[in-house]
């Protein structure tokens, strides 16, 4: 699958929001292939198994990509998910990316298609970031 859209989840400390999330990226009623980027920082929260049952679950659409704490962007020395957030862009293999954060969730089906058909008669912006 060449997906067209790569969707960028970041996660930390997500439990009580990531299933939601994740189904409202799987509800999508597109007529383009999409896959979904998953980085997860080392939740203590559930998270972490959470990511992997979904990726375990849905390996054709979902790649998941976890990481350690140490591994993490540090501003003023804070951890930050920057680090999580390049991984994913690293890995996107959509022409295409768009963003949510794993405490967010799309609850239209047609979010993607509605993004798309806005976008795709003018392609001159850059980098579609993020759709609501």
């Amino acid at each position: 699958m060449q997906p067209l859209v790569s969707i960028s989840v970041t996660t930390y400390q997500h439990a009580a929001y990531l299933a939601a999330c994740l189904d409202g990226i799987l509800m999508q009623q597109c007529d383009f292939e999409y896959e979904v980027l998953l980085g997860e920082d080392e939740s203590s929260d559930g998270t972490r198994a959470i990511a992997e049952r979904y990726a375990k679950a849905h390996p054709e659409r979902i790649r998941v990509f976890l990481h350690r704490r140490d591994q993490m962007m540090r501003i003023d020395g804070r951890p930050t998910g920057r680090h999580n957030f390049l991984n994913n862009l690293r890995h996107a293999r959509g022409r295409y990316l768009c963003h949510i954060d794993g405490d967010d969730r799309w609850t239209d089906p047609g979010a993607c298609a509605s993004w798309w058909r806005r976008w795709k008669p003018n392609r001159n912006s850059g980098w579609p970031f993020t759709m609501r």
